[in-house]
């Protein structure tokens, strides 16, 4: 059975598209004062030429005080390949993969490659997650009651003895009535408090939360039969926080003080109008595209500097060096040198490393000693996986003088990789096992 694909109107939109304001509002299922602030943080870029228009330069979850949306690489061409639930987790972990190894990049004093990276999202993702696997393991909360009764079907005779009117007769005692305690056990104010927090979590999360709970799932029912039962006011922001607080100075089990703890954090997170703006992902996702090439390559034991010139500026009173070449992949290979640049380019659209691009690639090689063999020069581009090879050259940069190509400068390879491969990299952690190898044999 095929995993359905997901579609721009499931709650998804694409990085690189470029439409209006009041288009991104409707997309991305925002409020209007929402727009502006997308602006700012870099996630919505003004397009280039003349009107209103605005380009998605973010890989992520968006969501307000009105809804959500997801917004996928741009790997996912909806004219090429769609995306499916399994690929939205994937680039979920991606990030947060991300931001973990971003994390050990700051305690170590480079901050530089974190400032594009919105982790204030994930915090709504993890809460829904957390009261969805306690309403999984425990249910809506509920109220343990023992009532005391006078039924004989449920004697209880210590209590009918302390209580009862004792009859004497000649061959014994009767009792005129019998006691016993029933016990009952209900749904409790605090679970109309947690029905409320995971239906909103749900539909505020769209489609992220549909990866994890269907809407004909039996808890999301169970929530909505619960609150279609309970009296408006008691569904109100100030009785749901009196609920929890009184929850907090009379739970006593481990679980339940968890499920209070999580209820407040929803109650604190949740303004009166709703979420407040919240970002989970990347407004650079050409940086995250490099550090999972990074991993798919594996770790380089060689660099630039060990092998090739760098830049030097001479002054009248001394020298001065500027920053060395840094290649994103490179490593040493029985042949030679093995170097590639990973470039965040939908290649089979026509999109193509700049000048910049193809000067810098070119100097990596031509500033390497001569008793030093390049052996592989490339740029690494992602590709759809609608059959393409693991690893495959997909075309060719070069220079050239009057039509006639220039031999003074080899041509630089422009490889295609699976994207899913490269992903698989990344989340296990481990190299693919022929990158280098296929590098190595460009030339």
């Amino acid at each position: 059975m095929k995993t359905p694909a997901v579609t721009e109107h499931a709650g998804t939109v694409i990085e690189g598209d470029t439409h209006s304001v009041p288009e991104w509002q409707g997309l991305l299922n925002v409020a209007a004062s929402s727009i502006p602030k997308l602006v700012n943080r870099n996630v919505l870029r003004k397009a280039p030429g003349a009107g209103e228009r605005y380009r998605m330069d973010f890989v992520g979850l968006i969501s307000d005080t009105i809804g959500s949306a997801f917004v996928l690489p741009k790997v996912f061409d909806p004219a090429r390949r769609l995306a499916n639930s399994r690929d939205l987790l994937r680039v979920i972990r991606c990030i947060q993969l991300f931001e973990r190894r971003s994390a050990r990049k700051r305690r170590s004093g480079n901050v530089a490659e974190t400032d594009f990276l919105f982790t204030d999202g994930e915090s709504m993702i993890s809460l829904f997650l957390s009261l969805l696997s306690w309403t999984r393991d425990h249910g809506l909360h509920v109220d343990d009651r023992d009532s005391l009764l006078t039924d004989p079907a449920i004697i209880d005779w210590v209590e009918t003895v302390e209580r009862g009117m004792a009859l004497h007769f000649p061959h014994g005692v009767a009792f005129a009535d019998a006691y016993g305690w029933n016990k009952s056990r209900r749904h409790s104010e605090l679970a109309v408090v947690q029905a409320t927090a995971l239906l909103d979590l749900y539909n505020t999360l769209n489609v992220i939360s549909h990866l994890w709970i269907s809407e004909y799932d039996p808890i999301i029912e169970a929530c909505k039969d619960l609150l279609s039962d309970t009296e408006a006011d008691v569904k109100q922001r100030q009785s749901l926080k009196q609920v929890v607080l009184e929850a907090e100075l009379h739970a006593t089990k481990d679980h339940e003080r968890w499920l209070v703890s999580s209820l407040r954090q929803w109650l604190e997170k949740r303004t009166p109008d709703g979420y407040t703006l919240s970002l989970f992902g990347v407004n650079a996702f050409h940086v995250l595209w490099e550090d999972m090439c990074r991993v798919a390559f594996g770790s380089s034991e060689i660099s630039h500097t060990e092998f090739a010139s760098q830049p030097n500026v001479t002054r009248l009173e001394a020298n001065a060096s500027l920053s060395p070449q840094r290649p994103d992949l490179i490593a040493s290979v029985p042949e030679g040198i093995v170097i590639a640049d990973a470039k965040w380019y939908r290649f089979w659209r026509g999109d193509c490393p700049g000048t910049p691009d193809v000067t810098k690639q070119l100097m990596y090689e031509l500033s390497a000693s001569p008793n030093t063999p390049i052996v592989g020069n490339a740029f690494i581009v992602p590709v759809p996986d609608d059959g393409a090879a693991v690893l495959e050259t997909i075309g060719h940069v070069g220079m050239e003088f009057d039509g006639i190509a220039d031999k003074r400068f080899r041509p630089i390879a422009v490889v295609g990789v699976q994207w899913n491969r490269i992903v698989d990299c990344y989340v296990s952690g481990v190299p693919l096992p022929t990158f280098r190898e296929f590098l190595a044999s460009l030339r």
